[in-house]
């Protein structure tokens, strides 16, 4: 499993649709913050849910799931 596929799955993992059909993850833009001296990467995460579902659920409260997850 590379690291697009580990990031996917933990923002899957954080944010929960339960009816999730797909997902994808991409990099839209890398740029440097030279008044902060940081690396900034604009990410696009896209999820597709069953049509069928007319009430689209909250997703449950995970904030720190995420960074669990990607700091294993």
């Amino acid at each position: 499993m590379n690291a697009w596929n580990q990031l996917l799955t933990a923002i899957d993992g954080a944010l929960g649709f339960p009816n999730r059909l797909n997902s994808s993850v991409k990099k839209l833009k890398q740029t440097y913050d030279n008044n902060t001296n940081e690396h900034v990467i604009w990410l696009e995460y896209r999820v597709r849910v069953n049509p069928g579902d007319q009430f689209v659920r909250q997703p449950e409260n995970r904030s720190d799931t995420l960074l669990d997850a990607l700091t294993r």
